[in-house]
């Protein structure tokens, strides 16, 4: 059983892709992505806690995370669990994370799993009916700048600026500001670029800091996923 997650390069038209398996998933702190998330539960139990309030998704079940929306996975127990994590180019038309049933997902073995379509042939090609995603809602952006202007600029104080923008979109700003930094460290890594690279590219004091703040957001050392984003491997469930 491990306890950190393992990120491997994209298969089945997937950006990338992520495993784990345990009885008490990884601790990471509230996050989002860039890409459209697609958690997949082929045994045990997942939680999380996204758009307020806390989800459990089962085995043979998925939990749809749209690009954008904060979450994070609860750390509870749940014996002998193994999901997988498919990372795709933003399309989901949906304001809020959505569980739906895949049939056969239970019986998915990994050979299967690494052939071309095999999310499609499970999800019979479509996803669930879904409902239109909100994507201008103006406390979502951030203008560039610091936290104290930008909230002159709206007429309100430093501290009223930032439990709205919590309360609103899911996380204070200077947290958003951070999580947008490692979104672009991922990307990096992937296309190769070294983790000192990385660090003193977005602003990070030193590698150990940069490393401090991916493992906590995404529960993996960045060189660990560096070298799994960047190969073609078979999952281990």
């Amino acid at each position: 059983m491990e306890n950190s997650w393992r990120y491997e390069a994209g298969i089945a038209g997937a950006l990338e892709a992520a495993s784990w398996a345990g009885h008490r998933a990884p601790t990471v702190r509230a996050h989002f992505h860039a890409d459209d998330q697609f958690t997949f539960v082929l045994s045990g139990t997942r939680s999380f806690l996204a758009a307020g309030s806390r989800i459990e998704i089962h085995a043979g079940q998925c939990l749809a995370i749209p690009a954008g929306i904060p979450h994070r996975s609860l750390s509870e127990y749940f014996p002998n669990t193994r999901c997988i994590n498919f990372y795709i180019a933003p399309h989901l038309e949906l304001n809020s994370p959505l569980i739906f049933d895949v049939p056969g997902l239970r019986d998915v073995t990994s050979a299967f799993m690494t052939s071309p379509g095999w999310l499609v042939q499970l999800m019979g090609g479509n996803l669930p009916e879904t409902s239109s995603r909100c994507s201008n809602q103006p406390f979502s952006r951030l203008p560039p700048g610091r936290i104290a202007e930008i909230a002159t600029v709206a007429g309100m104080s430093r501290e009223g600026f930032t439990r709205r923008y919590a309360r609103e979109f899911g996380m204070p700003p200077h947290a958003r500001r951070l999580i947008i930094r490692l979104n672009d460290a991922r990307a990096m890594l992937r296309g190769g670029e070294s983790l000192a690279g990385v660090a003193a590219e977005l602003g990070f004091a030193d590698q150990s800091h940069f490393g401090r703040h991916f493992r906590a957001a995404f529960g993996a050392a960045p060189g660990a996923y560096r070298v799994g984003a960047t190969q073609s491997q078979s999952f281990q469930t």
